[in-house]
């Protein structure tokens, strides 16, 4: 595989998992959108397919945090200075190393993206669940006893 097309085909995997995050974003907002202030039910829904969703997964994510997190160790490492040294040394199969390296990184960083959005997503159902529920013993505080 010539390196144009390692690039083509990185690129392109990338973008259809960028496209994918966004449209999951696009589904996160929407979702947040249609939950009413007082449709307890709607909001207890989504919040269950949320947590399922993370729950399923949470290995996934788990992985994907941990190649970053070596990833950045290797940075560290190796450093801007190294790399500038095997390009001037013409190193070629160092610096293919280190770009095959990269693009895991990036593919990894993506997937922990992915993990920390369904997070996200299911910690906002959780303060719109107990912001209705502060709401209503508010409201039975005010009621007089019966």
């Amino acid at each position: 595989m010539t390196m144009s097309s390692k690039i083509d085909q990185f690129t392109e995997s990338l973008r259809q998992s960028l496209t994918k995050m966004e449209g999951q974003l696009e589904r996160a907002r929407a979702d947040i959108k249609s939950v009413q202030h007082d449709d307890k039910l709607a909001l207890a829904a989504k919040l269950r397919d949320a947590r399922h969703f993370v729950e399923s997964t949470r290995e996934k994510t788990k992985t994907a945090g941990a190649r970053v997190q070596s990833w950045f160790k290797t940075q560290e490492a190796t450093g801007a200075a190294t790399i500038a040294s095997w390009r001037e040394n013409a190193e070629k199969k160092k610096l293919d190393t280190h770009a095959d390296r990269a693009e895991e990184h990036a593919s990894a960083a993506v997937v922990y993206a992915e993990g920390a959005m369904a997070d996200a997503l299911v910690a906002t159902f959780e303060a719109l669940e107990a912001r209705l529920a502060s709401d209503e013993v508010a409201a039975s505080a005010l009621q007089p006893p019966r």
